[in-house]
């Protein structure tokens, strides 16, 4: 039940209840809003793993160089930030790799962690910076050729 706002004088007490009204409609626009913008959000995450599953899209080409895979590193987590989440860094940056790091144009992951360090050092959102640092812990965690976790002194 909307307040009726007795204890004011009746001038003020229609201003109130217009305002009331206004700030109502507003909340019920907000949360159209807010749903369109969550679908569109939806539809643009699907659009992009349709891309990726399609044969010869995948985000790390074989013929691929280590600039090649530092900007689609950069291309995804835009992807993320459009997204509003980390779900297609997850899948096609991270999980796509865990599987088969032979995709990536190099065995030398300190390359890959210094490019991917300073592209944290100038994330301007909290969402860039959580996307470079799931990369940054990826590529800590692989192993160089011979086996062994990869060492990234102090950093």
């Amino acid at each position: 039940m909307p307040h009726d706002f007795g204890e004011f004088p009746n001038p003020l007490r229609n201003h109130l209840r217009e305002l009331f009204e206004t700030m109502s409609q507003l909340q019920e626009e907000i949360a159209k809003l807010s749903h369109q913008l969550s679908d569109s959000r939806q539809a643009f995450k699907q659009s992009i793993e349709d891309f990726f599953q399609q044969p010869n899209h995948n985000p790390f080409p074989t013929e691929g160089t280590i600039d090649s895979d530092v900007e689609q590193y950069t291309r995804l987590v835009s992807y993320c930030l459009e997204a509003g989440d980390t779900e297609i860094l997850d899948r096609w940056g991270i999980q796509n790799i865990r599987t088969n790091p032979a995709i990536l144009a190099s065995r030398d992951y300190e390359l890959y962690y210094l490019a991917f360090s300073n592209a944290r050092e100038i994330s301007e959102t909290h969402l860039e910076e959580e996307c470079w640092i799931k990369v940054i812990e990826m590529f800590t965690s692989l192993q160089s050729p011979g086996g062994t976790p990869i060492t990234l002194g102090n950093r």
